[in-house]
């Protein structure tokens, strides 16, 4: 599928080309894209189906792959190096899983026509139509004063930044009866594990943010922030299982057949009825827009 951000990702691919055993960061690659940075990763997986770091990976696989074929003088420890692992065991690991050879047989008897069939270019690797559409609403959404905490790491541990703003919602009496609850998702990072950076947030009045004070100034993890306000394209769904894909449908799909553009801000959700533990979330997902 063709996508008028198709031009933009080919510049930060250019340079991928180019620098391809060198170290670079997603906020390089936003930048040379000209995208915002909290949804080049989110962009990029909703249209190509593969996240940046591991199509990043394959490409290095498949150089490595040529050097193995025709530099039979290099080591195994040189080609891994060369193609930035730290270990020969995560790239036998890796090149075997990507690839579908062992390093052992590919440098013995390459299969040409499997590696050739890897070499696709990255836009037909989205093909497919959507398996399921979602009603989406452009709406003014409006600003919220919070107090928030950050998680930047595995995914696997983000539930132990969700306990702890729970503890301190309940310690500080604040009820999701009559707070918001928010997620902001700023990125991701796709390396031996899926990391991500995320703002748990829950709305406070006035009143509660003089209250406060002195206990979020003391605090070295929560804080006061404002969700602005701002148009958005807001997708409701239930329950956490719809999510992801509504999300990749949005940026996917309805994004680029859209007249919107993306701004600065991260793509949001908001977690209603939470309190109600027997049945899953209603789940608003806003994607902060603009006119073109």
């Amino acid at each position: 599928m063709s996508s008028r951000f198709d031009t933009q990702f080919e510049r930060a691919l250019a340079y991928i080309d180019a620098h391809l055993n060198e170290q670079f960061t997603i906020e390089q690659l936003a930048e040379i894209a000209q995208l915002p940075v909290c949804h080049f990763s989110f962009l990029f997986r909703s249209l190509y189906r593969t996240s940046i770091e591991d199509y990043t990976r394959l490409l290095r696989l498949l150089d490595s792959a040529q050097r193995l074929a025709f530099n039979p003088e290099e080591s195994l420890g040189q080609v891994a190096s060369h193609a930035g692992f730290s270990s020969e065991a995560d790239f036998k690991r890796d090149f075997e899983r990507q690839i579908g050879q062992s390093v052992t047989a590919f440098r013995a008897m390459p299969d040409w026509g499997n590696l050739f069939a890897k070499q696709q270019p990255l836009k037909t690797l989205n093909t497919a139509s959507p398996e399921e559409t979602f009603p989406v609403v452009v709406e003014s959404f409006i600003g919220v004063s919070v107090a928030a905490i950050n998680h930047n790491g595995p995914k696997a541990y983000l539930h132990q930044s969700v306990q702890a703003m729970r503890a301190w919602r309940q310690a500080n009496s604040i009820s999701p009866d009559s707070s918001r609850t928010f997620n902001l998702f700023k990125g991701e990072r796709c390396q031996e594990e899926l990391e991500i950076e995320m703002t748990i947030a829950v709305s406070i009045t006035a009143e509660q943010q003089v209250s406060l004070a002195t206990d979020i100034s003391n605090s070295d993890y929560f804080y006061l922030d404002k969700i602005a306000s701002m148009h958005c394209a807001r997708i409701t769904v239930e329950g956490d299982k719809q999510l992801q894909k509504a999300i990749a449908w949005l940026y996917g799909y309805w994004l680029i057949n859209s007249d919107y553009q993306l701004t600065q801000s991260p793509l949001f959700i908001e977690r209603l009825n939470i309190e109600q533990e027997a049945k899953p979330n209603t789940i608003n997902i806003y994607l902060p827009v603009r006119q073109a």
